[in-house]
């Protein structure tokens, strides 16, 4: 990448879904390019050795205590940045991706770093609207594998992160709220280069599941150059 960047992955106690999870991540082009990091709770022994054995791993933090699963991604967007990296990749350990999910953040990190009015970029198309080498920004976030650029982690998210859920709500309603409140944006692909598996956790159970899958991930062919359209008019 053009832009020194990394991957960092939130992991749990789920590792089934880490283990298709990963699968997905080391059939990801160029993964060998990024540090890839690991920003585990202190659970599941069988999920922290599967961590630490995932190729080309640079660091796993086992946590102290339990971040959970509002504190731990600010925990490992947090590492990303201090590890040097100009854009973190977010990922999950309950999120599978495309092959060319790293070109698509490699291509979209680059064309939007100077474009402050977007704060970030999504992989998760919960509707597909487009073809698989269109992308589009809209007023929203997902929450499914995302990245951002340092100078908005720095000025927008780090200081004002949602920790739970009372007062102004968890950081990813934040976000939501954030972008017409300060006329900014997300980067989406038309079809979704992520997917979500994870039928039990936290936020979800097997009755929200399947409405709240992406309708299509795309496999193939590689797409490495992308042009954005405007679905809406």
């Amino acid at each position: 990448m053009t832009l020194s960047a990394v991957v960092a992955m939130t992991a749990n106690n789920r590792p089934k879904y880490l283990h298709r999870v990963l699968q997905t991540w080391e059939a990801a082009n160029d993964l060998h390019k990024l540090p890839f990091i690991f920003q585990v709770e202190p659970v599941m022994p069988m999920v922290m050795d599967m961590c630490k054995a995932f190729p080309g791993t640079n660091v796993v933090n086992i946590n102290p205590y339990v971040y959970g699963a509002l504190g731990n991604p600010w925990h490992a967007l947090n590492t990303g940045f201090e590890y040097g990296a100009d854009f973190v990749i977010l990922a999950e350990d309950d999120s599978v991706v495309s092959p060319d999910v790293l070109d698509y953040f490699y291509w979209a990190s680059t064309h939007f770093q100077g474009r402050q009015e977007t704060l970030a970029v999504c992989s998760f198309n919960h509707f597909s609207n487009g073809r698989s080498n269109e992308v589009f920004r809209r007023k929203w976030f997902a929450s499914v594998v995302w990245g951002t650029w340092r100078n908005r982690w720095e000025q927008l998210m780090r200081e004002d992160w949602g920790w739970d859920y009372g007062g102004d709500g968890p950081w990813d309603t934040r976000f939501v709220r954030m972008m017409p409140e300060r006329n900014m944006n997300c980067l989406f692909p038309c079809v979704s280069r992520s997917q979500h598996i994870g039928e039990h956790g936290t936020h979800m159970d097997a009755s929200m599941f399947h409405k709240l899958q992406a309708d299509s991930l795309h496999v193939s062919p590689r797409i490495t150059s992308f042009k954005e359209v405007h679905p809406d008019g």
